[in-house]
C-alpha cells in the first residue's frame, strides 16, 4: 500500500503539472509518430487512475482482513521537466513489478495471490510502456527480479519526506528474503542430461526423464 500511494500521488501531481501539450510536445518524444505522440498524455492519465484504484482496492482488503491501513505520506521526486516525469515514471512501475514478485510469496491466501498478481500483471504492463517511452526495451529479460518487502521500502524511503507512521520501523518489520521457486525440467530424452536456461531461481538435477515438470 506505501508503494501504491506513492505511485498514485507522483502521477496525480505531475499530470496537474504538465498539461497535455506540455506532455505530447517534449522533446523526449521527437522520435515517435504524432498517432503515438497524441496518445502519451491519456495513457499516463489511465495510468494513474489503474494506480488510484489499486490504492482504493488495497485499503477495502487490509480492512475486510481486520488490519489497519498505512496512512499516505509527504513526498519529494525530485522531478524538474517532462523527461523527469517519465524516467522516474520507469523507476517507480519497475519497482512496483519487483515488489509484488517479491511480495506474493508471503501470501498465503489463494485468491489474495491472484488479486496480488492481477496487480503485478498490471504493473507490468506500466513498465514496459514506460520503458518504450524512455527509448529502452520494454521486455528486457525472460523473467522480473523479485525483490524482498524489505528492499522495496528500502528503494522508495528517498521519495518519502514525511510519513505519519515510522518509516525506518517499518521497513525493517517487513520480510527480507525473496522466496523463489526452484524448478526442474528433465531431458526428453533418458541419458541426455538437463536441457534449458530456465533463469535464476530455477534449476536442473541430473535426473532422467519421467514425463513430468517436477517444482521442489
Amino acid at each position: 500500500l506505501v508503494l501504491e500511494r506513492l505511485e498514485y500521488e507522483f502521477y496525480r501531481r505531475h499530470l496537474n503539472r504538465f498539461n497535455e501539450g506540455k506532455i505530447e510536445g517534449a522533446s523526449i518524444f521527437e522520435g515517435f509518430g504524432n498517432e503515438v505522440r497524441s496518445q502519451i498524455y491519456d495513457n499516463l492519465v489511465l495510468i494513474r487512475n489503474h494506480e488510484k484504484t489499486h490504492v482504493q482496492t488495497l485499503i477495502k482488503v487490509i480492512k475486510s482482513l481486520g488490519g489497519n491501513p498505512v496512512g499516505d505520506s509527504e513526498y519529494d521526486f525530485g522531478v524538474k521537466s517532462v523527461a523527469e516525469f517519465v524516467a522516474t515514471a520507469q523507476v517507480l512501475e519497475d519497482t512496483g513489478v519487483m515488489a509484488y514478485d517479491g511480495a506474493i510469496a508471503y501470501i498465503h491466501r489463494p485468491g489474495l495471490q491472484t488479486a496480488s498478481a492481477t496487480i503485478a500483471t498490471v504493473e507490468a504492463r506500466h513498465a514496459s510502456y514506460l520503458r518504450l517511452l524512455n527509448g529502452e526495451v520494454p521486455f528486457p529479460a525472460a523473467f522480473d527480479k523479485p525483490k524482498a518487502p524489505q528492499k522495496v521500502c528500502e528503494m522508495v524511503d528517498p521519495f518519502i519526506t514525511k510519513s505519519p507512521f515510522n518509516l525506518k520501523a517499518f521497513c525493517e518489520s517487513l520480510p527480507n528474503k525473496v522466496i523463489t521457486l526452484r524448478a526442474s525440467v528433465y531431458p526428453s530424452t533418458p541419458g541426455r542430461g538437463p536441457v534449458g536456461d530456465f533463469g535464476p531461481f530455477l534449476s536442473q538435477p541430473d535426473n532422467a526423464w519421467d514425463g513430468n515438470v517436477e517444482f521442489y
